[in-house]
């Protein structure tokens, strides 16, 4: 290979590959890899919250794919454990749990877990 260098930013790279007097190019498009410090944040909505999250990113600063699958997880309560499997859209991904006071909302992508927030009787 010349001139072929994987970068550490989401875009085209361009390979060519030599033998002799022949000459192939190719160009790969490079995505983002795995989601890192992902954040979140929660706005009571009646009877229900909606929790979204900031831009997701790699640990470069790469946007993550749309599609990409986040899960939402709300624990305690008298309701249990409640999870919103959301796909990310426009850079974000935005889901509805029920407003339950004490409990928890908590954010992952595939291993990595992202903030928590405790709903307390007035709102967050």
């Amino acid at each position: 290979m010349d001139q072929g260098r994987i970068g550490n930013r989401e875009g085209a790279a361009q390979f060519t590959a030599l033998a002799g007097e022949v000459s192939v190019k190719r160009i790969v498009q490079q995505v983002a890899s795995d989601p890192c410090n992902i954040r979140m944040h929660v706005q009571r909505q009646g009877n229900n919250i909606i929790a979204e999250t900031e831009p997701v990113k790699d640990c470069t600063g790469n946007a993550v794919p749309d599609g990409t699958i986040v899960t939402f997880i709300q624990t305690g309560g008298a309701k249990g454990r409640s999870t919103v499997d959301a796909r990310i859209k426009r850079g974000t991904a935005r889901a509805t749990l029920p407003a339950v006071d004490g409990t928890t909302i908590s954010v992952a992508s595939g291993v990595v877990l992202g903030n928590e927030v405790r709903l307390s009787g007035g709102g967050q």
